[in-house]
């Protein structure tokens, strides 16, 4: 081994420019190899997708409801009007980015898992936080709907594929560095580029037919006597 040695130290001292030579093929090699392993998109966080408001980023914790009151409102069609105070707790996982933008509330049948009604509420949620919002919401439902009900939240998203990583989540481990270094300009041009969704407006009012027949809870406990004292 000491022979093997000393033959190479020998070999290099009357072959410098060699030495070149091995650099260059091990570099370059590397490089090939680098340009090969997938790492996370640091630009939409391995998602592959961006979201215009920073919604992408944004995660249900958790959903609190419990039944303010429950009336019957009567008219040309008869309607079940449930209050509820929801309690919705939502975590921003993005780094950079504060997020604003809508979530959808749901009335669920949990036995049937049918959507039985819906709201949409906006929130705001600062990067990297998470914040519990209180607010009441309605919900509208017909007289035969059923009292198996719990409230689900979904984030709405109006997102495009990440153009650093067309969509894939993942790029070249050569190429983060320089995604790293750009990554706030690179998301918030990527945002600007896609067309802001509008939803549906929210219930906020009883419909002017209504006025005047809400409250009429006697109906309601007359069909639904185990819900007495909710």
């Amino acid at each position: 081994m000491a022979n093997i040695a000393k033959f190479w130290s020998r070999f290099w001292r009357g072959h410098k420019v060699q030495k070149r030579y091995v650099a260059f093929f091990t570099v370059v090699p590397l490089l090939f190899l680098l340009a090969f392993i997938q790492v996370p998109c640091p630009i939409c966080e391995g998602t592959g997708t961006i979201s215009t408001t920073g919604m992408g980023q944004v995660v249900v914790v958790g959903v609190e409801a419990s039944v303010k009151s429950v009336g019957v409102i009567e008219g040309c069609v008869n309607f079940i009007t449930y209050t509820y105070t929801v309690a919705l707790t939502l975590q921003n996982n993005g780094k950079l980015l504060d997020a604003s933008g809508y979530v959808l509330l749901g009335l669920l049948d949990y036995q049937t898992g049918k959507l039985l009604s819906s709201q949409y509420i906006t929130v705001a949620v600062p990067a990297n936080i998470e914040i519990t919002t209180t607010f009441s919401t309605n919900f509208y439902v017909g007289v035969d709907a059923p009292t198996t009900t719990r409230v689900t939240a979904e984030i709405l998203l109006n997102s495009a594929p990440c153009q650093a990583c067309n969509g894939t989540g993942k790029v070249a481990l050569n190429q983060l560095p320089l995604l790293k270094a750009m990554k706030e300009t690179y998301v918030k041009e990527q945002q600007t580029s896609v067309v802001q969704f509008v939803p549906p407006p929210p219930i906020s009012e009883i419909p002017e037919e209504w006025i005047g027949q809400e409250g009429l809870t006697d109906q309601w406990y007359l069909q639904h006597p185990d819900d007495v004292g909710q």
